[in-house]
Parts: C-alpha cells; structure tokens; sequence
C-alpha cells in the first residue's frame, strides 16, 4: 500500500518523463494535461520539479579533507550509497545529495560509525557535525558553531538537529 507522498513522487516521476518526450499522441497529452493540472501550483512555485531528478540542484556538502581527525571511509562510502564521486575542490571535497534528509542520513551513519567530520552546504546554510566519538548534530551554522562552544544551551531531536534550549526564567516572584 502506498502513501499519498509516494503517489505525488509518482506522479511527479510520471509527470517529468512525459513532459521529457519530444512527440506526445493524444492520449499521452490528455495524461500530461492531467497531471499538469493537478500539480501546477506546485510547478509554478518550483519549476524544477520538471527536471529529470538528477538534474535538480543538488546540495553540495563541503568537506575539509585536511581537518584533523578526518575519515577516507567516509568517501569510499558515499561512492558506494550514491554511486557518484566526490568532487575535489580547494578546500578538499563536496558531496552531492538530491536534498537535506539524505544528506542526514548519510551522515548520521558515518557518525554512527564513530567517524569525525564537519561538512558544510552553503546553499541551505546547512551544517553537519561529528567528533568520531558519537556526536552528531546538524542545523545552521551559527547553531552548530555555538553548540559547540556550548552545547548545554541547545537541544538535539533524535536525528542531531539542534534547537536552542528556551531560557530558564530568571524572574523570581515576590510573595505576597
């Protein structure tokens, strides 16, 4: 049984490859049409979505290869769980994923691993963190650099996102 996420990706996959096709009959129009029609306001939001997915901008993590602690095994994964190679860069190297939950994913299984990194995605001020000795975290920059000077003042989710803790009340009441 399918949920209704996994039949809007269908549709959407459905929806990318007719609109790909150079000729379209009468009956691949009306089902274009169709499907056109149901998801326009998306479309009109993200004209991406009739990109072939591979072609979606992808979100590049930077890693600095160079930084203390660093894991090749790290590299040498992601070529297996993507089947692409990181890209070099002057820094050291990106790695693309089609969105932030894979990129969390990924991640968090090299945390799990004990793995150390600290990879960065600019495009969505994205984040992700690990000592090699458990810790994983991912959130904003400025959340991730100020968890780590103080990390009781953040909250962690079970996947490592940070929030920031609400500040106890200092405020006293009088009695009366």
């Amino acid at each position: 049984m399918s949920t209704p996420e996994d039949k809007v990706k269908q549709d959407l996959n459905r929806l990318r490859e007719l609109h790909s096709l150079k000729e379209r009959d009468q009956k691949i129009q009306e089902e274009y049409q169709r499907l056109y029609d149901a998801y326009k306001d998306q479309i009109v939001k993200n004209p991406n979505l009739l990109k072939p997915e591979d072609k979606q901008n992808p979100q590049e993590y930077q890693i600095k290869t160079t930084k203390k602690g660093f894991a090749a095994e790290i590299l040498k994964d992601y070529e297996k769980a993507t089947g692409k190679k990181p890209v070099e860069t002057d820094e050291g190297v990106a790695l693309a994923f089609a969105n932030q939950e894979e990129a969390v994913k990924f991640f968090k299984g090299q945390a799990k691993q004990n793995r150390a990194f600290d990879a960065y995605c600019a495009k969505e001020d994205h984040r992700v963190y690990s000592d090699g000795k458990g810790t994983f975290v991912h959130g904003t920059m400025a959340d991730v650099t100020a968890y780590l000077k103080d990390p009781k003042g953040f909250k962690l989710d079970e996947s490592g996102k940070l929030s920031a803790k609400e500040p106890e009340s200092t405020h006293q009441s009088s009695p009366n």
